[in-house]
């Protein structure tokens, strides 16, 4: 006899118990059609798209918040009251405006300041500038208008706001009329 018969299993026709194997799990294991074991994954490893989605996002917020806060520094208060800045062309004549508007915490405060504005455009020396003086009540507004002379197509307006210590820049593209 050969080896292979010696560790056949001979069941008997006659036998009417259930057959019970045993075996242990190194030997189940090392089986060809055994499931790998993978070896236990650190958490970036694991989630890896999970974490590139969440990269995505933070990237995109941050994005996102770098614009607004770029964006809306020039338009930032200063000392309670906001600004709007707009600038039209008729001609070779640029039509600049300035509106100043005051909050409730500026009516509060209620302290008679002047304001200094310099106009100018960008790409050409001039400049306009024009002092006066700041709305008190809460919701009043001011408009500061100026007018500047350029042959130059496709301006830039800019104006430079002085309270006190304070200084805002704020720029607009000069529209056509």
């Amino acid at each position: 006899m050969s080896n292979d018969e010696d560790n056949r299993l001979v069941i008997p026709k006659n036998a009417k118990q259930e057959l019970v194997f045993h075996y242990d799990r190194k030997e189940r294991l090392s089986m060809q059609g055994a499931p790998s074991q993978k070896k236990t994954e650190g958490f970036i490893k694991k989630y890896r798209g999970l974490l590139i989605i969440l990269a995505d996002i933070v990237i995109i917020g941050l994005i996102f918040l770098g614009t607004q806060i770029m964006f809306s520094y020039n338009g930032r208060p200063i000392n309670q009251y906001s600004f709007e800045l707009s600038g039209y062309r008729i001609s070779d004549k640029v039509f600049a405006s300035l509106r100043i508007i005051s909050s409730e915490q500026a009516a509060i405060q209620n302290r008679a300041k002047r304001v200094s504005i310099d106009f100018f455009l960008e790409g050409y020396g001039r400049k306009y500038t024009l002092e006066n003086e700041l709305p008190q009540d809460a919701g009043q507004h001011t408009e500061i208008r100026g007018t500047l002379v350029s042959p130059l197509k496709d301006l830039v307006l800019t104006a430079h706001i002085f309270i006190g210590n304070e200084r805002r820049e704020l720029s607009v593209k000069v529209r056509e009329r």
